[in-house]
């Protein structure tokens, strides 16, 4: 029960703010709440930094981490752990028990798989908390967080407004890389989170044979993209910055060996004084005599000294790549092992055309090497597109019988719909990037290798001696690598065109460059885009399929060519298409490189004013990073959980006669989250655990009769239409009405205001087919306690 206030003392109200999407500035949020509140009155505002102490939170089931031992384990856990979340096997990833048994196979209670009754959305919660707690291994030492509160102080009411900061543990940084670090990351992460999604919905539904193998290749095809192809891609970033300095070299051998040696003495003097704390009179004399020594040798032998060049030159290129595939490895689990046997392939490859090429010079045995590599992993790459046609086609054909089933809901095709989407959005803007980062390298590439020559294996695009010129052959190669991709990148990122149009008013209203539309004719405009949206990935799934079956027909068809095997019918196809892709290709890298350069021109700091434009990428990065696994020592939703706990309690420990959370966009979504865990964590906990630190804070809230009021939640028209097997409660028992806020979250009275032109979020109990929709406005039903009409 809430104290009840005196009349010797004035209300004291206690108001927690949760921001929403955009870089929050720390403390500004609940200083705008503050002087709201405050100037009805024009009580004075004080800014007071609440120091509290956040301690990690124990899941309500543990399990076993599995710690694998060996390369055989290693690999086949990374491997499962890579194909589908954790969250779906029965044992969270555990080790498999040595014998099979009914108490060791039984499914966890928090693990999709069980059938413990609680909504998946607590359970995976759980799950996020067991996987943080699994790797901190009881470390509980508390952190320290200068919470921002602010007091408005008047004669009947005292008010301490409290924020919860969220916006440092789940967004962008400052700097131009960091930005785009995340947003490669969001980019392969959107294709998993959507067979995450698929794979959810076919343990959540009910068993159907063809959702699990719906499931299953929607798995091996976002494996196949982000393991497969993604680092084939990157094998000849590493094959180009190989084949420059080779190409450099050829000819300059003794100038590249003395410039070696310059800097090895540099480097050592370096170490000498820095690393080994010497008096830097000894690092210049090592430096002297370790640098004379080299050029010595190097202008007495130069081929020797450019070969060392070059050995050195790609062994610290080696170690930069196992650095960055040990920072994927963090995010996206077997990445480091495929990209170990997929740079053991290259170097194989580049051997094998060294040895083969009887030329003189280190540079131009080198050259020859890369070329050979370049080769083979563009013919890995083009079966692994093959495979991806496959794929991609056996799982729009199974989404549809799947869809047209006896088991048919509207939980399983939202699920399907968000997969498709999650995939070719992936694929569409992975495709755009590397056709421009090919057409941006392949002219200096050519240029580089002038006047040296190659002989194929494969792509016998040759003169009669079969040899060729190594820029005519780079040249080739990305003619016929790029032709016939533009058209599936169109296609791919015409859903993605699609979205950004169904945004566009929105965003140009909140940028103030057009006058818009009133509100409703906006919220009309917003609701028949998202009712669309649905149909149009089903239909247009279905021409991405055909395109993709037409440009493995024609890689396939080519290929046949080279083995003697002719279609007469190819070449007239292939021409026309080539052309025509082409012609697309070349506005596509206007398209992408200019973006790109802007992104570096304006910098980071720039870029994060751009807070209107910024918002939908925001809004997807909030997504993201909402259901992200990893880093399991920092996973984003279990940081701000333990830190909302822990404004929680404070609040609670003061003894304030109300309770007032006010929370905006992703905020809503954390907070009812949060709510909704705290409320049904004991369905998890066994009987005896009842003074659970988190289930008291859950019984505590609920007898202190908390209000919320929310603005602008898209827990409707976002996560319960993409994630129905998580937030299906949003939409009440029936799937018609709403939350329940007694029931669903254990709060008192539940308000939410909203705006027909947010592109974010809307309603939560006004139904989408209402025929007028109000610029601004609290739901038609509100709650206080149970489902009443409110005046």
């Amino acid at each position: 029960m809430n104290p009840a206030p005196t009349s010797e003392r004035p209300e004291r109200v206690a108001v927690i703010v949760v921001h929403g999407i955009a870089d929050q500035v720390r403390g500004v949020t609940g200083a705008q709440v503050a002087t709201q509140l405050a100037a009805g009155s024009h009580a004075p505002v004080t800014r007071i930094n609440t120091p509290i102490d956040v301690t990690a939170l124990a899941p309500a089931v543990p399990f076993h981490r599995w710690d694998p031992k060996g390369w055989i384990e290693r690999s086949s856990k990374s491997l499962r752990q890579s194909l589908r979340s954790d969250f779906l096997d029965a044992q969270l990833g555990e080790q498999p028990a040595p014998t099979p048994s009914a108490v060791a196979d039984a499914p966890l209670p928090n693990s999709a798989a069980s059938d413990s009754g609680v909504d998946h959305g607590v359970r995976f919660t759980d799950y996020l908390l067991a996987k943080a707690a699994s790797v901190r291994r009881g470390e509980i030492t508390p952190h320290h967080y200068d919470m921002p509160s602010h007091r408005v102080s008047s004669p009947l009411r005292q008010t301490d407004v409290f924020e919860m900061h969220w916006a440092d543990l789940s967004r962008l940084g400052g700097g131009a890389t960091r930005i785009l670090t995340e947003l490669f990351t969001l980019l392969f992460h959107l294709s998993k989170l959507g067979s995450d999604t698929l794979s959810l919905a076919d343990v959540a539904l009910g068993p159907s044979g063809v959702m699990r193998w719906l499931a299953r290749t929607h798995r091996w095809a976002n494996w196949v993209f982000s393991r497969v192809l993604a680092l084939l891609f990157l094998q000849l970033l590493m094959c180009a910055l190989l084949l420059i300095p080779a190409a450099l070299i050829v000819g300059r051998e003794r100038s590249f060996s003395l410039g070696a040696a310059v800097l090895a003495g540099t480097a050592l003097a370096v170490v000498c004084v820095y690393l080994l704390r010497r008096p830097w009179v000894w690092g210049f004399w090592a430096g002297l005599s370790g640098g004379g020594v080299l050029a010595w040798a190097a202008l007495q032998h130069p081929a020797t000294g450019a070969w060392w060049v070059m050995l050195t030159g790609g062994a610290l290129l080696l170690w930069a790549y196992k650095r960055f595939l040990g920072y994927c490895e963090e995010r996206f689990r077997a990445v480091y092992g495929v990209g170990a046997v997929l740079m053991a392939l290259t170097l194989s490859a580049i051997v094998w055309g060294a040895a083969e090429h009887d030329v003189a010079g280190a540079g131009e045995r080198i050259v020859a090497g890369v070329l050979r590599a370049v080769e083979v992993l563009l013919l890995a790459q083009l079966s692994g597109w093959v495979l991806m046609a496959l794929l991609v086609t056996a799982a729009v054909s199974l989404g549809e019988w799947a869809c047209s089933g006896a088991h048919n809901s509207a939980e399983r095709r939202q699920s399907i719909v968000t997969a498709r989407l999650g995939l070719f959005v992936s694929v569409g803007i992975f495709v755009a990037f590397v056709m421009t980062v090919w057409a941006l390298v392949s002219q200096p590439m050519e240029a580089l290798v002038e006047g040296l020559h190659y002989a194929p294996w494969w792509f016998a695009d040759v003169t009669v001696d079969g040899r060729l010129q190594s820029g005519r052959f780079l040249a080739l190669r990305f003619s016929a690598s790029t032709d016939t991709f533009a058209v599936i990148a169109v296609m791919l990122l015409a859903l993605l065109g699609f979205v950004a149009l169904v945004f566009l008013p929105s965003v140009l209203i909140e940028v103030r460059l057009v006058k818009g539309p009133v509100a409703p004719r906006l919220g009309h405009w917003l609701t028949a885009g998202y009712r669309a949206l649905d149909r149009l990935v089903r239909w247009w799934s279905w021409l991405i399929t055909l395109v993709l079956i037409g440009v493995a027909v024609l890689l396939v068809g080519s290929q046949l060519a080279r083995l003697g095997i002719s279609l007469p019918w190819l070449g007239v196809v292939a021409l026309p298409v080539g052309s025509w892709s082409g012609d697309l290709l070349a506005k596509l890298v206007l398209l992408v490189a200019g973006g790109a350069v802007g992104l570096v021109a304006i910098g980071g700091v720039a870029f994060k004013q751009l807070k209107a434009l910024r918002a939908p990428l925001d809004a997807a990065l909030d997504v993201d990073n909402h259901f992200r696994e990893f880093p399991r020592k920092a996973i984003p939703r279990v940081m701000i959980i333990e830190r909302y706990v822990a404004v929680l309690e404070h609040v609670l420990k003061q003894g304030y006669d109300r309770i007032v959370i006010v929370a905006h966009s992703q905020g809503t979504v954390i907070t009812a989250d949060l709510l909704r865990y705290l409320q049904r964590r004991g369905q998890l906990l066994p009987a005896t655990h009842g003074d659970d630190r988190l289930l008291l804070l859950g019984r505590e809230l609920a007898a202190r009769n908390v209000r919320l009021l929310t603005c602008g939640s898209p827990l409707r028209q976002l996560y319960a239409l993409r994630f129905p097997c998580q937030y299906g409660w949003v939409l009440g028992k029936n799937g018609s009405h709403g939350p329940d806020p007694r029931a669903d979250l254990g709060v008192a009275h539940w308000v939410n205001v909203w705006a027909a032109g947010d592109y974010v979020g809307r309603w939560l109990w006004t139904t989408a087919r209402d025929p007028a929709l109000p610029a601004l406005s609290v739901d038609a039903t509100a709650y206080d306690g149970k489902p009443t009409q409110q005046a």
